[in-house]
């Protein structure tokens, strides 16, 4: 998988399959995490890594 931010409020994650699960706080976009508003998935990813967004509070939009 690969991820990207823009502007520090959007996340794009490509590729495809599965996303790897993370360990809490240690998700490769921690230091951004709290400043994500949105959330784009490429089409070809199946399913979200557990704890992948974990304490995402400014989350507004989620599109796959």
């Amino acid at each position: 998988m690969l991820y990207g931010c823009s502007a520090m409020k959007t996340i794009k994650i490509t590729g495809s399959g599965t996303m790897a699960n993370c360990e809490s706080g240690k998700q490769p976009w921690a230091s951004v995490l709290n400043k994500i508003t949105t959330i784009q998935f490429g089409s070809e990813v199946t399913s979200i890594g557990n704890y992948a967004f974990e304490n995402s509070s400014g989350l507004t939009s989620i599109t796959w």
